[in-house]
């Protein structure tokens, strides 16, 4: 997914391609962000890797709903406080839609908020005028994962779920779908197309 990310910044900054946003579910895996020390490493016997995102360490895996953003700031008029901040508001219009009322945090507590608890993380990279990476939201992840790392700096007890705070289970394609229609709003997009990943992949083989 990684590498996929990077190849389509290279379409969108050529124009090759419109802005796509991609929401995926990973395996388990440790990811570091630019603000991690470089003698730092993930927890033995899992996988992770370092990425171009801002932020610390963080954690991704079932049950999460991670959501991509390659978007040209220049076509769109944005810059990343913007678009972090439009994403942000879609966020926590779908979390207040099932009954929890949470805040956006800008600066060093960057993420979506319920009080003293974390439950969605951002992290975008910038490539010339388009961005990649986006964000993680808990929906029914096992938030005992976090307790292997400091996640974006905190002590672990900090993260919580969607299952966590209201006992419900959303399956993440509704959570995606909801999310989706936020963020079209949120952003201005018009004539949205949506496919599988497995067809985007496809249809930019050859690009």
């Amino acid at each position: 997914m990684l590498e996929f990310q990077r190849h389509l910044v290279g379409l969108r900054n050529n124009n090759r391609i419109d802005d796509v946003i991609i929401f995926t579910e990973h395996f388990h895996v440790y990811t570091a962000g630019i603000h991690t020390p470089q003698n730092e490493v993930g927890p033995k016997g899992h996988e992770w890797l370092r990425v171009e995102r801002g932020g610390e360490w963080t954690y991704h895996g079932p049950g999460q709903l991670v959501t991509y953003f390659i978007t040209n700031l220049k076509d769109r008029g944005f810059n990343v406080k913007d678009l972090i901040t439009r994403v942000g508001e879609a966020i926590s219009l779908y979390l207040l839609d099932i009954g929890i009322k949470s805040e956006l945090r800008l600066g060093k507590e960057t993420g979506t908020w319920i009080g003293t608890r974390k439950i969605c993380s951002y992290g975008f990279a910038l490539r010339e005028f388009t961005t990649f990476h986006g964000l993680a939201l808990n929906v029914s992840t096992d938030l005992s994962m976090f307790s292997n790392i400091r996640p974006c700096g905190y002590d672990p007890e900090v993260m919580t779920s969607i299952k966590n705070e209201t006992g419900l289970e959303p399956s993440l394609k509704d959570a995606a779908l909801a999310v989706e229609r936020n963020l079209v709003g949120a952003l201005g997009y018009e004539d949205v197309t949506t496919t599988d990943l497995n067809t985007l992949r496809k249809s930019l083989v050859d690009q």
